[in-house]
């Protein structure tokens, strides 16, 4: 998730972040293992994105009014299809060079 880099005056969610942020660590020792062995391990960090988790956000017209400044690039949240469009790259055949990465798709969420 985008939150564990970023704080929100609206997304003060303190253990959903340091859960997500302690997920970087473990993604960079599984990749330097995982390296000698031929296994690649990324992540992808989304933002906003349209899913019932998201509901209370989604629906709250003071946060609407911000999507164009929370994701700068679509002033939208994401759609779960976005998201899975990231996971199928790093999971194919063109991304065979890719191993410890923590790939954004977060509509420029985190370049606030």
């Amino acid at each position: 998730s985008a939150l564990a880099k970023g704080l929100d005056q609206d997304f003060l969610t303190t253990a959903y972040r340091v859960a997500k942020a302690g997920l970087v660590p473990l993604l960079e020792a599984a990749a330097y293992e995982g390296a000698q062995r031929g296994i690649r391990v990324n992540m992808v960090s989304p933002g906003l994105v349209d899913t019932p988790m998201a509901t209370r956000a989604l629906g709250d017209e003071r946060i609407q009014a911000r999507f164009p400044e929370l994701m700068p690039l679509t002033k939208r949240p994401s759609t779960a299809d976005e998201v899975a469009s990231a996971v199928r790259w790093l999971t194919s055949a063109e991304s065979p060079q890719t191993t410890g990465a923590v790939i954004p798709v977060d509509g420029g969420w985190l370049l606030r």
